[in-house]
């Protein structure tokens, strides 16, 4: 069965008529969600051992597959299979049995999975960490619409045909759509980004987390959005603003200043959040499955420490 025929496939099952209606922009407010057999999980032992996981690409790789690495050392996990790894990269990961690599692009159809591949995941998942993603705040929407959102939608339709639990690394940026310096977990669906699309990797994740929220209400898939606070460490995004300032002011010891900001940073190391990004995947999966719910859940990994801004000098 060729790509084109595997996504065939998933367009002959009947849409399931819910748009975003929140954004008002070309072809994200006409989305549509693709409604596959959803296998549930409900009333069986689930036992996570096979985990499917993006964030090995570029930054990306540091910020959590570094951490994640360290996985299969748990008894409970058999295999991580590292999707769409960048071709330079994929000799960064170790060298180890339960380790699978697979490389590949969000830009392109699949995460470029052979149809073999697909199938094969598709047979064999116990739970998805989507937590890569291309761009940065420069980016407009419509250049990181296909490889953000559209990586979300595919593996989101994997999660249902096998019924597994979705966990989406998202961003800390998008609660700060609403105004609100200090907003508690919880949907930020009355708050979308601008029509013009600016700011596109926070209007990427925004969009996925959209996506993800109306499949959970149509279907009852197992959601969990993640939203870490600014990270810091070697292997942080050298492309987050924050991150890029503080690595900076270190080097060149100086602080700046910020006139016209409210509110406080929130910084915690790399691996700290990626650790427990990842007891929340494994400790899920230790109970009995049948808790389904119709509403994706909301996790906000701080550090525990705000800094306000006119302190950073201090």
């Amino acid at each position: 069965m060729a790509k084109s025929s595997y996504r065939a496939l998933l367009a002959k099952f009947a849409l399931v008529g819910v748009s975003l209606g929140y954004w008002n922009m070309p072809d994200l407010d006409r989305q549509k969600f693709i409604h596959v057999p959803f296998a549930s999980s409900a009333g069986r032992r689930l036992g996570w051992t096979r985990l499917y996981a993006t964030g090995y690409r570029g930054s990306s790789y540091g910020a959590y597959g570094s951490t994640s690495m360290r996985w299969p050392t748990v008894p409970t996990v058999s295999q991580i299979h590292c999707l769409a790894v960048d071709a330079q990269r994929r000799l960064n990961l170790p060298d180890s049995r339960k380790i699978v690599i697979y490389t590949g692009s969000f830009n392109v159809s699949v995460l470029e999975l052979s149809t073999r591949e697909v199938e094969g995941l598709k047979s064999t998942v116990d739970a998805l960490i989507h937590a890569g993603a291309d761009g940065h705040c420069l980016n407009n929407y419509f250049s990181l619409r296909v490889p953000n959102l559209g990586s979300t939608r595919f593996l989101t339709e994997l999660a249902l045909l096998k019924g597994v639990p979705l966990h989406y690394v998202s961003s800390n940026r998008v609660t700060l759509l609403s105004g609100d310096v200090a907003l508690p977990p919880g949907s930020v669906s009355a708050f979308p980004p601008p029509k013009s699309g600016s700011d596109g990797f926070t209007a990427s994740k925004w969009a996925s987390e959209r996506y993800l929220e109306k499949t959970a209400e149509a279907t009852g898939l197992d959601v969990c959005i993640h939203r870490p606070c600014a990270l810091t460490g070697d292997r942080a995004p050298s492309e987050d603003a924050l991150n890029a300032i503080l690595q900076f002011s270190v080097l060149m010891k100086v602080v700046p200043q910020f006139p016209n900001v409210r509110g406080f940073f929130d910084f915690e190391k790399v691996g700290v959040v990626a650790d427990k990004i990842g007891k929340t995947v494994l400790q899920a999966g230790q109970v009995t499955g049948g808790h389904a719910t119709s509403l994706a859940s909301f996790t906000h990994h701080s550090s525990g420490v705000k800094m306000p801004v006119d302190k950073i000098q201090e």
